[in-house]
């Protein structure tokens, strides 16, 4: 029986639109252990064996780290995956352990670490070209869709979702070398490739594209 909180078995759908309107905190911890079950997911369709003694506490790879760091040794992911991973799980940690109730994203250095997210910034960029993509809306509106997701909390949230979507579609070969995608082309072609959905309650809606 595959566990609740399995990867392959969470709706993403509702995870997503429930994500975009969490609290500072919930969302910080919500997307690291989100990221966690990806990484866990991904482990458990490359290991032949000994999953559960691996996987699950006290496992060697039953924590988000050891999962980040086995997999960029592997080469299963990239540098670029790698950095983004380790900066979205040391803001979960410090939402996670923080007693400070003041603590959100425009702390300075959350903020700081959201701005270096580099699956954010590469979706950012892609509204450059989603204006040529859709010739029906005016550039300035495209414009005002790619402000929406600047401030360092929606940053977080797309890394977030893009990257939980790129892991999920890995299959790591055993060559030793990464097999892609890039990390920066797979962010930049989701929101160029953006079908533009408005959404009526204002809130940022999650990225959809047709890629």
């Amino acid at each position: 029986m595959a566990k609740k909180n399995e990867f392959s078995t969470v709706d993403f759908e509702s995870f997503s639109q429930g994500f975009w309107t969490e609290t500072d905190r919930a969302c910080a911890v919500l997307g690291g252990a989100y990221l966690d079950a990806a990484l866990e997911s991904l482990f458990r369709r490359c290991l032949s064996s000994l999953k559960k003694e691996l996987l699950e506490y006290p496992g060697p790879l039953s924590s988000f780290s050891s999962r980040i760091r086995v997999a960029y040794s592997l080469s299963w992911i990239d540098t670029s995956i790698y950095d983004d991973l380790n900066i979205i799980r040391g803001i979960r940690n410090d939402f996670a352990h923080s007693f400070d109730h003041e603590l959100c994203f425009d702390n300075q250095s959350v903020a700081d670490r959201c701005r270096n997210l580099k699956s954010a910034s590469a979706s950012i960029d892609g509204f450059n070209a989603c204006a040529k993509n859709n010739p029906q809306m005016a550039p300035s509106a495209i414009d005002e869709m790619r402000r929406v997701f600047e401030p360092p909390k929606r940053r977080f949230q797309v890394a977030v979702e893009s990257l939980a979507e790129l892991l999920g579609k890995l299959a790591p070969s055993s060559s030793f070398e990464f097999t892609g995608p890039n990390l920066h082309d797979f962010c930049y072609s989701k929101s160029a490739n953006l079908l533009v959905i408005f959404q009526g309650h204002g809130v940022a809606p999650p990225l959809r594209s047709d890629v």
